[in-house]
């Protein structure tokens, strides 16, 4: 049977469970009397009557367009524990087919990784379905559970397992309950847990115990529990270490071109569009390079549907960019849902709905929820509206402003008000927003900066930033991506903000500002100033690479971002930052590190090109996969350091010190000033590629 076949779920006179679809009746003899049998197999019912009867959360407007009609199975990149080389990845044309197997054939837990939008948890959702219709087509006496969990409704994760799980489903009183069946439990979403602790190290722990669970469950007779996790790639290699044993890793690609013409062509049908909507115009409007993720696809399609939404794209200019189209569909969706709401007339203006918009997501960000119950948004509305000048709450009363939000919940970013709470459709939406109104803040709070009194000025600015990037940090995978979007749309505004945020940045290293503006944001203050260090540690990076050449050389007569005045700040700051438990990847390309002191610094995978690293001390450091193309690393002392696989083209070596450094996998065609008397020390293997030049000297 095709795993997208619709499966109908009923019950005889007796309470036997009936699973019929495409003629084919199949009567379950499984007793119902056993510990929370039946409940689950109601809470598995009831992922299937949703999947099948609700319309995609994206386009609730068409009840026809549910996920099963619209799905396209996506590829993937396959790996278990013990290879995680990208050589040896295994490609798999159609993730579900492959998912179902693997739950077939193995009890080890399954993680599902992706970029956002690259549907996640469409898969798994697809998958629940798939499983029910494989085990009708052979007429299986007895159906698995499958249970789901969403990661950003479970609340604390610091308690037993169970207990966590029983929460959101009563029948799982304890471990008993997973022996003698068939369950796949699904946990989706790692990466949009909700954060109550301030740190990773609950959710890691879950994540052991979840892990030992299996194993436990997996040594009982006639028992099996398929553990599947899912979330964004960079979140989940980050916390790998919590995974205990032997798992599968599946990494979402994104769609072929092929996958999108499929994927069009079901929504033409679906939506009736004549003449339908078709790649090549996608290309025409340059937008081939985003619709091959799931996510954005749908968003462009609705717009390129639409006379409105094609005069929007049609006025987007050179390059679209991931920022661009989310922008653009809040204009979009403005215009398009709203002239036609009941209340238009008292709804506001767009300029208005965008800043609410923000504001949302930016209580959610500081909140560290997915969503909020709308008596606490208006407490923290009312609470911080000096800094959010909101216009269409100011002097409004309590049920004022409940009636604005709930004409706000009109537009399909929201869920719809389930327990009178928004929440939005999608994290990568939130996200957008979240960049949107950091960017928005922070020039609010720089805009009366005075260069000529710089101490002063950044005085009055440290309460208004610890707000804004004290309670929590930003993530390199969710936030930045938006947040070079919108610094490139906003060039002249970003310019201004930088000098300010640069003098503050520089006092701030001093942490002379956290005692009087903490406010206790986090159980642990240096948790606050670590966010607001690393906060602006993105924006100012982020901001000097979107500059021309001659716009950098404003700020430094070399052109050369310079941040650190003591040769030791960079490390006294990154070492700050691990002490304090806040991840980073900064983008530190065209850096002035001079003589910094960078021994044991971390730097692997990161952004270092261009950077002039002359006479520093990298002893020690992990530079692994690091990008040093074209940075001058000379005279630069890189003894036991690793440069595994890293990128050296171009880069400066004269002088360097590479005594047991790890060279190992590297190639070094493109090294400029390398010498034979240098890599005698180095460590070096049989694939690591030399430069000719040493090659034809080699003795």
């Amino acid at each position: 049977m095709d795993s997208q076949s619709k499966i109908n779920i009923g019950r005889d006179v007796n309470d036997s469970i009936i699973v019929s679809g495409e003629g084919n009746i199949v009567i379950v003899e499984k007793p119902i009397n056993e510990s929370g049998y039946k409940e689950a197999l109601e809470h598995t019912d009831e992922i299937l009557n949703s999947l099948n009867n609700d319309p995609l959360p994206i386009d609730r407007d068409d009840p026809n367009l549910t996920l099963p009609k619209m799905h396209v199975p996506p590829s993937a990149k396959y790996r278990n524990d013990k290879e995680q080389d990208d050589q040896k990845a295994i490609q798999i044309p159609n993730l579900i087919e492959s998912l179902l197997e693997t739950i077939e054939t193995s009890r080890s837990p399954i993680i599902i990784h992706g970029q956002p939008g690259h549907g996640k948890t469409s898969s798994v959702r697809m998958l629940t379905q798939a499983i029910v219709a494989a085990e009708q087509e052979k007429s299986k006496a007895e159906r698995s559970i499958v249970l789901m969990y969403e990661f950003k409704n479970l609340g604390r994760l610091d308690s037993n397992e169970i207990q966590i799980l029983s929460q959101r489903t009563p029948f799982v009183k304890n471990e008993s309950f997973f022996h003698g069946k068939n369950t796949v439990l699904i946990l989706d979403g790692l990466d949009e847990r909700q954060i109550t602790d301030g740190s990773d190290y609950a959710l890691q722990g879950f994540i052991r115990n979840m892990f030992a669970l299996s194993d436990r469950i997996n040594k009982q007779k006639d028992s099996q529990l398929n553990l599947i996790f899912t979330g964004r790639s960079q979140f989940v290699k980050g916390i790998q270490s919590a995974f205990t044993s032997a798992y599968h890793l599946f990494e979402i690609e994104d769609f072929s071109q092929e996958q999108v013409e499929r994927w069009l062509e079901k929504y033409c049908n679906i939506k009736q569009i004549d003449p339908p909507i078709t790649y090549q115009n996608f290309t025409d409007k340059h937008l081939r390079d985003l619709i091959h993720q799931p996510i954005l696809l749908t968003v462009s399609a609705m717009m390129l549907a639409d006379k409105d939404g094609q005069k929007l794209i049609g006025n987007l200019q050179g390059t679209i960019s991931r920022g661009d189209i989310y922008r653009t569909i809040i204009t979009w969706t403005y215009k398009r849902k709203w002239q036609y709401h009941p209340s238009c007339a008292a709804l506001p203006k767009e300029e208005d709905y965008r800043k609410f918009l923000q504001i949302l997501a930016f209580i959610l960000f500081r909140h560290g929820e997915e969503k909020i119950k709308i008596s606490s948004l208006i407490d923290a509305l009312k609470q911080d509206n000096k800094l959010y000048d909101l216009e269409i709450i100011k002097n409004k009363d309590d049920e004022t402003i409940e009636n604005t939000c709930r004409n706000l919940a009109v537009s399909f970013f929201f869920r719809g008000l389930e327990e009178n709470a928004f929440s939005f459709i999608h994290k990568s939406v939130k996200d957008y927003l979240i960049a949107e109104a950091i960017f928005e803040l922070l020039k609010e709070a720089t805009e009366n900066f005075k260069p000529k009194n710089p101490e002063k000025s950044c005085d009055s600015m440290a309460g208004d930033i610890y707000f804004i990037l004290g309670k929590s940090g930003l993530s390199p995978e969710d936030h930045i991506p938006f947040l070079k979007d919108i610094i490139a749309s906003q060039k002249e505004s970003a310019k201004e903000m930088f000098k300010p945020l640069e003098a503050f940045f520089k006092l701030a290293q001093e942490h002379i500002y956290l005692i009087k503006n903490e406010n206790g944001q986090n159980d642990n203050p240096l948790k606050t100033e670590a966010n607001v260090l690393s906060g602006l540690l993105y924006v100012l990076t982020n901001i000097f690479h979107s500059l021309s050449e001659d716009e950098k050389k404003e700020f430094y007569a070399d052109g050369y971002l310079k941040l650190f005045d003591e040769n030791k700040s960079l490390h006294k700051m990154l070492s700050f930052l691990r002490s304090s438990d806040v991840s980073y990847n900064f983008n530190l390309r065209r850096a002035n590190l001079v003589r910094a002191y960078l021994n044991i610094a971390n730097f692997g995978g990161k952004d270092l090109s261009k950077a002039i690293l002359i006479n520093a001390n990298l002893i020690g450091a992990y530079l692994r996969k690091a990008n040093l193309s074209n940075a001058d690393l000379s005279n630069a002392n890189l003894r036991e350091a690793n440069l595994k696989e890293t990128n050296l083209n171009g880069a400066y070596l004269n002088g360097a010190y590479l005594g047991s450094t790890n060279l190992t996998d590297t190639d070094l065609r493109g090294a400029i000033g390398l010498t034979h008397e240098q890599l005698k020390s180095a460590i070096i293997n049989e694939r690591t590629i030399l430069p000719d030049y040493l090659k034809k000297s080699e003795p």
